[in-house]
C-alpha cells in the first residue's frame, strides 16, 4: 500500500464510534449559573458536585472549549451534590450566594477558587474563600449554614434524576449526552453535532488566551479513575434522594 493510501486503509478497517447518546434536557432555568452569549446556538449544561476530582477536571476541559468556540456556546452549571461528598452542597450554597451577591461573574469566580480547593472544603475553609473573593463573610456564613439555595439545588437534583444522570459530571450539549470527564476531543464531537443539527459547522478555534493562574491549581485526579470517569450516585442511607 502507497504511504498515500495507508490512513484510507486504515479507516476501511476502523471501528464506526458509537452515536452520541440523546436526551432532552429542556431549557435551564432562568436563575441557573450561566457564561456566554443568550443566543449562542449550542447550551451545554453540565450537572456538577465541587467536591467531584472528576467535575474538576472536566470544568477546565469545558472553559478550553468555550474559549476556543465563544460564540457557539452558552455554557449553565446545574447542581448535583453527591451524598458521600459531605461538603458539596455547602460548597454549592457558597457559589449560588456568590451569584447572588455579585451575578453570574461572581458565580464562575467562586466556581473555579471552589475546585481549586476542593480538597479543603469545610465550614471555615469556605469561609476564606469567601472573603478572599469579596464577599460579605457573615452573610455568606448564614447562606450557608441556613442552607438558602437548598430550593435550587434540590430543583437540580428532580432534573438530573429525570433525566437519569448517574453520577457527575454529565453534560447536555443540547440534546446529546455525555457522561463523565470525556476529553476535549469527546466533547469536540458533541459540540459539532448540537452545531450540524441547527445547521450549523464548528468553525475554527478562536486563538486561546495565556492562562492567568489566580487561585491554586485544582487537585490532581486519583490515579486510577473508574471507566467512566464519573463519581457515581449512592443511595442516601437517610433516605435523601441521592445521586
Amino acid at each position: 500500500v502507497a504511504r498515500t493510501d495507508v490512513y484510507a486503509e486504515l479507516q476501511k478497517s476502523a471501528t464506526p464510534q458509537a452515536a452520541l447518546e440523546k436526551r432532552a434536557p429542556g431549557a435551564p432555568p432562568a436563575q441557573s449559573p450561566a457564561l456566554g452569549p443568550k443566543n449562542a446556538p449550542v447550551v451545554v449544561q453540565v450537572f456538577t458536585d465541587f467536591q467531584c476530582p472528576f467535575c474538576a477536571r472536566h470544568a477546565l476541559t469545558l472553559k478550553a472549549l468555550q474559549e476556543q468556540f465563544p460564540n457557539e456556546v452558552r455554557l449553565v452549571v446545574r447542581n448535583l451534590p453527591l451524598p458521600f461528598h459531605k461538603d458539596a452542597r455547602s460548597a454549592a450554597n457558597l457559589a449560588l450566594f456568590a451569584r447572588s451577591a455579585k451575578g453570574d461573574k461572581g458565580y464562575f469566580d467562586m466556581h473555579d477558587r471552589l475546585f481549586a480547593a476542593q480538597r479543603s472544603l469545610d465550614s471555615e475553609s469556605l469561609l476564606v474563600l469567601a472573603k478572599d473573593a469579596g464577599l460579605d463573610a457573615a452573610k455568606a456564613e448564614k447562606a450557608i449554614s441556613e442552607s438558602k439555595f437548598e430550593n435550587h439545588i434540590a430543583s437540580d437534583e428532580k432534573r438530573a434524576k429525570e433525566l437519569d444522570v448517574k453520577g457527575t459530571p454529565g453534560t447536555f450539549f443540547n440534546d446529546y449526552f455525555v457522561s463523565g470527564a470525556q476529553s476535549e476531543a469527546a466533547l469536540r464531537r458533541a459540540l459539532r453535532q448540537a452545531l450540524a443539527d441547527k445547521g450549523k459547522k464548528l468553525p475554527a478555534p478562536a486563538r486561546r488566551k495565556p492562562a492567568k493562574q489566580t487561585v491554586a491549581a485544582p487537585a490532581p485526579t486519583p490515579p486510577t479513575p473508574p471507566p467512566t470517569r464519573t463519581s457515581p450516585r449512592r443511595e442516601a442511607p437517610t433516605g435523601v434522594n441521592a445521586r
